[in-house]
């Protein structure tokens, strides 16, 4: 006989077969703060890529939520643990929001750490460096932070310093 898990999936089962049903691409952000005065913010570039960008890889079928993607992928990325500094979680302050971008999905979310934290660069990590939010918004203007990173950096910024001067900086 059928079980109500057979006839009623789990919810992270049901956001996987969603996933596969709608054939949109889902990208997992990372915005990580370091525990700076002024705060500074990592960026990488990647070997083969010619622009700025945040931690960010592909859902995977094996991550259960975003969350525990953008954790997977902050580490393979950046190399920093889930246990150091603020946790990741779909649920939380840490998620920033989904940003639909056509045919592509990312889910921004955001993680504090300590400054002294050991940044160890994944295998396709070219380079790393702690910028200020002014000197990523220089950047975004230059043109040189990967279009979508740039929005979702915007974003951040909105939720994160309501307050502030958030113009965007990007032509739609």
């Amino acid at each position: 006989y059928p079980t109500a898990a057979t006839i009623h999936p789990p919810p992270q089962a049901l956001g996987q077969l969603l996933a596969s049903r709608d054939n949109k691409h889902r990208g997992l952000l990372t915005i990580i703060e370091l525990e700076w005065d002024p705060p500074k913010f990592i960026v990488i570039m990647d070997d083969d890529k010619a622009l700025i960008r945040f931690p960010f890889g592909e859902m995977e079928t094996t991550d259960i939520t975003p969350a525990r993607g953008a954790i997977r992928e902050t580490f393979e990325e950046v190399g920093i643990p889930e246990d150091v500094g603020t946790p990741i979680s779909d649920n939380d302050k840490s998620f920033i929001r989904e940003i639909s971008f056509g045919s592509s999905i990312f889910y921004v979310f955001t993680k504090k750490i300590p400054a002294s934290t050991q940044i160890v660069l994944g295998k396709d990590q070219e380079l790393w460096a702690p910028f200020t939010a002014d000197r990523i918004d220089e950047l975004v203007i230059q043109g040189l932070v990967a279009y979508k990173h740039a929005k979702s950096w915007e974003e951040f910024k909105r939720q994160r310093w309501p307050s502030a001067n958030n113009t965007s900086f990007l032509r739609r």
